[in-house]
């Protein structure tokens, strides 16, 4: 037989540790589930950007995947997207304005 402090309402405190652990459990779930999900988009982002360098032909249109690509990078790197990607560039002058942005930002970064 197990001891049993009689001043303690042991059945409370187990009860407190059971809902802590499932809290734990959730909590984690949730943010293993948010790590993923930014990792996720990062590297669809990439792969978009990828496709980007690889067009066959950089004077068409940006394609919708370039766009969420560019649009991603631009929030990374915190840069403004007008004029990059509503502005009927085609990838070529897109990556090289988004670029030009990037340069500036990290030689002024206030």
């Amino acid at each position: 037989m197990q001891y049993r402090p009689k001043a303690l309402d042991t059945d409370k405190i187990d009860e407190m540790f059971e809902e802590s652990f499932r809290f734990a459990t959730r909590q984690r779930t949730v943010e293993i589930a948010k790590v993923e999900a930014y990792w996720k988009g990062y590297e669809k982002a990439l792969s978009s950007a990828e496709e980007c360098t690889r067009c066959g032909n950089y004077e068409v249109p940006l394609p919708p995947t370039a766009v969420e690509a560019l649009s991603a990078i631009c929030r990374e790197f915190k840069v403004p997207t007008d004029g990059i990607i509503d502005s009927g560039l085609n990838c070529d002058e897109a990556a090289a304005m988004l670029a030009e942005r990037i340069r500036e930002k990290e030689s002024n970064p206030c």
